[in-house]
């Protein structure tokens, strides 16, 4: 998905004939491709959305000097583009990792589902240049009403989970308490995460 704004990042997905037998491996865990974080957002919130795609925006309205507000409409239509099975079980197995962060990456009374990333940049030369991490967050996962992506380039630390977390968490909490989001009932349905 792009947005056309200046400077837009493609991402970048080579096709899987053209995967050696390491890619085939690495891209199931986030190597061998590349996303901005508006794809990186849009696809969690494709899951959130049980499995459907919802055109994305940057402005959500634009209000004149005279104060009449107009609201922006995001081009193209929702389309669902994976089985609402599948995002449900997705939505599930990313609640599980965020438990694995909860004692400092949570807002208290509230389920939280994520994704962590960490990657390191290289550059023309091929010398690690730069560590980039994430971590998008879906809040309330029962009940699904933001997607948070925080990305940072060289934290105090590498892990996605240690850096980019607590600031989601941080997002969060502020967004809960704004919108006054009903807490969380309890879950119930948690999928086993080691077997």
């Amino acid at each position: 998905t792009r947005l056309n704004l200046p400077g837009e990042s493609e991402g970048v997905l080579h096709p899987s004939d053209s995967w050696d037998r390491r890619t085939r491996n690495t891209v199931l865990f986030g190597q061998g491709y590349t996303v901005n974080v508006m794809q990186l957002t849009n696809a969690v919130s494709v899951i959130a959305n049980k499995g459907v795609k919802k055109p994305q925006r940057i402005i959500k309205s634009i209000t004149d000097t005279a104060g009449h507000v107009e609201e922006q409409q995001s081009k193209g239509e929702a389309t669902r583009v994976i089985d609402e099975s599948v995002a449900s079980q997705m939505l599930n197995a990313m609640e599980s990792s965020a438990e694995h962060y909860n004692t400092f990456v949570k807002v208290d009374g509230y389920r939280m589902a994520a994704k962590s990333g960490t990657a390191e940049v290289a550059g023309a030369n091929g010398q690690l240049t730069s560590i980039i991490s994430d971590y998008s967050t879906i809040i309330p996962a029962d009940n699904p009403r933001f997607v948070i992506t925080v990305v940072l380039k060289d934290p105090q630390g590498s892990f996605g989970g240690l850096t980019a977390g607590p600031v989601t968490a941080e997002i969060g909490e502020f967004l809960m308490q704004k919108y006054e989001v009903p807490a969380s009932s309890p879950r119930t349905d948690a999928i086993p995460v080691n077997w």
